[in-house]
C-alpha cells in the first residue's frame, strides 16, 4: 500500500482468498474525492511501488496455486509466467506490462524500490533482485545471491528445517507438482532467499537482507558490486532455550531505510524463520 507522487492516490495490491481464489486486480483510494476503483489485471499482484514524480505505480505479479487443487491459504510456488504493470492512477488504467518467461529467476517477490532509471525488487523464491529500466520498461538485468554448493552445505540446518516444513504444507505424492515447481523456481536450492531490498536516498547503495543465508548485503548502485556482506549471529544468541540444531536464521523479510541520510538499513522478521 503506498501513496503517490501527488499524495492524492492510495494505492495497493491484493492477495488470494483462501476461498474465491486468486484476487487478480489491484485497488486505486482517491483522497480527494473518498472514491475507490479497481483494476482488473491477469494475474494476482501483492506488492506496489510507485513512480517518483508522476500518479503511476508498479504493480508486481505474485503467482502461486492452490494446494490440492483448492486451498488457497496453504499455497505453493507457482513456476508460471511473471509480470509487472505500468498503472495510471489517475484514470486507472495499464499503460505498459512487462512479461517474463518462467525461466526468469523472478518468482515470488518481496520489497520494490524505484529510481531514477530502474524498478528494482527481489525475489524470494528464484533468489535474484531484477532491476527494470524504466524508459522501454523491456530491458532488464539480475543480481544473482543463489547460494552454491559450498554455502548450501554449510546451511545444512536451515535446509532441514526448509525441507521439513514444506512437508508440513503438502503431501509429496498428492502435490507432487508442487514440490517439483518449487525446485524449478529455486533452481534447486533448498534455501529461503532474498526479501529485503532497499536503495539509499543518494541511490549510491543498495541494501539486500537474504533470510536463506541469514546475510545482509551492500551493493554500491548501479554497478551491483558487492561493497560487504555481513553474516549475521544466530538466533540463538538471542532466545533462550533453542538447541544447537535449532534453525539459526532471524527470519528477514521487508525491509525499510530508516534515516536514508545516515543510510541505516532495518529488516522486519517474518512469520517463521522459514
Amino acid at each position: 500500500m503506498k501513496t503517490t507522487a501527488s499524495g492524492r492516490y492510495l494505492v495497493c495490491g491484493g492477495m488470494d482468498h483462501p476461498g474465491r481464489g486468486e484476487a487478480r486486480e489491484v485497488g486505486i483510494f482517491d483522497l480527494h474525492t473518498g472514491t475507490s476503483r479497481r483494476v482488473g489485471l491477469p494475474a494476482t499482484c501483492w506488492h506496489v511501488a510507485v513512480h517518483p514524480h508522476e500518479d503511476r505505480f508498479y504493480a508486481l505479479s505474485f503467482r502461486v496455486l492452490p494446494q490440492e487443487g483448492h486451498d488457497w491459504h496453504e499455497w505453493a510456488m507457482a513456476y508460471l509466467k511473471e509480470y509487472v504493470f505500468d498503472i495510471d492512477a489517475e484514470h486507472a488504467q495499464v499503460l505498459r506490462h512487462w512479461t517474463a518467461p518462467r525461466e526468469t529467476p523472478a518468482h515470488i517477490n518481496s520489497d520494490v524500490w524505484v529510481s531514477d532509471r530502474e524498478l528494482i525488487y527481489c525475489n524470494g523464491g528464484s533468489g535474484t533482485i531484477v532491476m527494470i529500466d524504466l524508459d522501454d520498461f523491456a530491458t532488464h538485468r539480475i543480481i544473482d545471491e543463489r547460494p552454491g554448493l559450498p554455502e548450501q552445505l554449510l546451511a545444512a540446518r536451515q535446509s532441514l528445517h526448509q525441507v521439513t516444513d514444506a512437508f508440513t504444507r503438502g503431501s509429496p505424492t498428492a502435490s507432487s507438482r508442487h514440490f517439483l515447481s518449487a525446485l524449478r523456481v529455486s533452481r534447486g536450492t533448498l534455501l529461503d532467499s532474498v526479501y529485503a531490498c532497499q536503495l539509499s536516498a543518494d541511490q549510491t547503495l543498495l541494501f539486500t537482507a537474504n533470510r536463506g543465508l541469514n546475510t545482509i548485503t551492500v551493493y554500491d548502485y548501479p554497478s551491483n558490486t558487492v561493497r560487504q556482506r555481513v553474516r549475521m549471529p544466530e538466533l540463538r544468541q538471542y532466545v533462550d532455550g533453542l538447541p544447537w540444531r535449532h534453525d539459526p536464521r532471524f527470519g528477514f523479510h521487508h525491509s525499510t531505510l530508516v534515516s536514508p541520510r545516515e543510510r541505516e538499513f532495518t529488516t522486519q522478521a517474518g512469520d517463521s524463520p522459514t
